[in-house]
């Protein structure tokens, strides 16, 4: 693994100043339920962009391609949602939840920091304002790199700051299929949840949800209660004033 993340950070050197040194990647989350195993490909994709909200003037753009995991158990059709309440990037973030941490950190002397460094000083004489992300950018890089299914921890503890949270995702079903109103969210305790794994892969991202979700072209620009994505209502615990389209595929 150390070998890996030495010739990652090489090759980040000679990316500075000619590229984008982001990664895009796949991923699979695996659902584990009941004895059953439910899963979807998503892809990321990954670019430094100006900002002019961002002190260093850089900021990293994520864009997501993917579907919700569909499980289906006992007649019934369950969906683990793209994103939160609070958290609109979930799927884009989440993976590195599960492997992030599975990545060497770097000292002040070791090859890896000097590597990052050497990356830090070209970019920044080139008046190239990602030096400032070289670090962030060279361990997505690694992430990338981590080999095999790693279970996603069903709540994160504190870490760098960042107050704990539940890492898994957010589950719903619907009373009626056709109607988009009928959305609950759904434990995963109750629907017999037992692990969830996130993969690095190559395999092409999901498709084919939208078929199953009539309502779907007539909700594009809708939140699920109806009501224009303008318009949701932030004090409403009712998950349909913030759930739209997005949840569940990105196409």
């Amino acid at each position: 693994m150390i070998a890996r993340l030495f010739a990652m950070f090489a090759a980040l050197s000679l990316l500075a100043g000619c590229g984008d040194p982001f990664p895009d990647f796949h991923y699979k989350m695996t659902i584990y339920a009941r004895g059953k195993a439910f899963s979807s490909v998503r892809g990321v994709e990954q670019r430094e962009v100006s900002s002019m909200v961002d002190s260093a003037g850089v900021r990293v753009e994520r864009i997501l391609t993917g579907e919700a995991v569909i499980l289906e158990l006992d007649g019934r059709t369950y969906y683990a949602l793209l994103t939160k309440p609070d958290n609109a990037e979930y799927a884009t973030l989440i993976p590195g939840a599960a492997l992030a941490p599975l990545i060497p950190e770097p000292t002040s002397k070791s090859e890896v920091a000097e590597a990052v460094g050497e990356v830090r000083e070209v970019r920044q004489r080139a008046g190239d304002p990602g030096y400032y992300l070289d670090d962030m950018a060279a361990r997505s890089r690694a992430m990338t790199e981590v080999e095999g299914a790693k279970d996603l921890p069903r709540r994160l503890p504190v870490r760098n700051g960042k107050p704990a949270f539940e890492a898994w995702p957010m589950f719903v079903t619907f009373g009626d299929p056709a109607d988009p109103k009928t959305v609950r969210e759904v434990s995963p305790d109750v629907i017999g949840v037992e692990r969830i794994t996130i993969e690095i892969t190559k395999e092409e991202t999901t498709t084919g949800i939208a078929s199953r979700l009539d309502w779907y072209s007539d909700y594009k620009d809708r939140r699920l209660d109806g009501s224009s994505q303008i318009m949701q209502d932030l004090q409403t615990t009712d998950i349909r004033n913030w759930l739209t389209s997005a949840a569940f595929t990105t196409r």
